[in-house]
């Protein structure tokens, strides 16, 4: 393994070592923030935290979308509630701005997310789709997906 090694400020040090360890060889490697289950009601979402208004990468997005989509598949005792994509203004959800899949939110509607109790986001909640084109964003997610699409090759 090469001494320069590559270590991105977001990545723990398992994360570069496991980013450079296979390159050019179509392996990609992300972490999943939240696994939340509600043990007495049987019901469980996925949950991924940015802070200062960061944006999944394209390739976080993928990986995203076809988890969503094989739990929402697969027959389980536990309903699955979706794969959600939480963005803070700062740090946390009580020192700015909150969004859930690029919609404004509220802190006691962020806890309902997460307690099961916000029925209007859990059913409207679209299959495999991260960030829908009806989403309203602020110049900065506008900014960060535009750039991300245009790299796109």
């Amino acid at each position: 393994m090469s001494a320069d090694i590559r270590f991105p400020e977001e990545f723990t040090p398992y994360g570069a070592y496991l980013f450079n360890r296979y390159p050019n060889r179509g392996f990609t490697c992300t972490n999943i923030d939240y696994s939340v289950f509600n043990w007495k009601s049987k019901e469980w979402l996925y949950l991924e935290e940015k802070r200062h208004q960061g944006v999944p990468s394209e390739t976080q997005i993928q990986q995203f979308e076809l988890l969503d989509t094989l739990a929402r598949a697969t027959p389980s005792q536990w309903a699955y509630r979706g794969f959600f994509i939480v963005q803070f203004e700062h740090d946390k959800p009580d020192d700015g701005l909150i969004w859930v899949d690029g919609i404004e939110t509220t802190e006691q509607e962020l806890d309902d997310l997460l307690l099961f109790k916000n029925h209007v986001m859990l059913a409207t909640k679209e299959p495999g789709v991260m960030f829908n084109a009806h989403h309203r964003f602020g110049k900065e997610q506008e900014d960060a997906m535009a750039t991300l699409k245009a790299s796109k090759p």
